[in-house]
């Protein structure tokens, strides 16, 4: 979340004109009408907007996903547990001496 907040901070500092985090952090919460108070209310429209797409795109692919029942992680696609191959044929999956 730490790191999702300082993203979005970036985000508002990076642009067209760089603006020291200081700037963004006052432009944030005191409106004193100076150049990078307007730069800020500017761009956080934009990080917004950014944020609430990421959003709805992780939900539709969650949605999908239970839709579909299609989990997103397996054993088998993962690869973190190993999976025994397959057997190649019927005989070598147990031997029983039929008398």
């Amino acid at each position: 979340m730490a790191l999702l907040v300082l993203v979005a901070l970036a985000s508002i500092a990076i642009g067209a004109k760089s603006l020291p985090l200081g700037d963004v952090w006052h432009g944030l919460f005191h409106d004193s009408g100076t150049y990078a108070d307007v730069v800020v209310g500017d761009r956080i429209s934009r990080t917004v907007l950014g944020l609430l797409a990421g959003a709805a795109l992780g939900l539709s692919g969650a949605v999908l996903q239970a839709l579909t029942r299609n989990p997103s992680r397996t054993p088998a696609s993962s690869a973190s547990t190993p999976v025994p191959p397959p057997p190649s044929s019927p005989r070598s999956r147990t031997s029983v001496s039929h008398r």
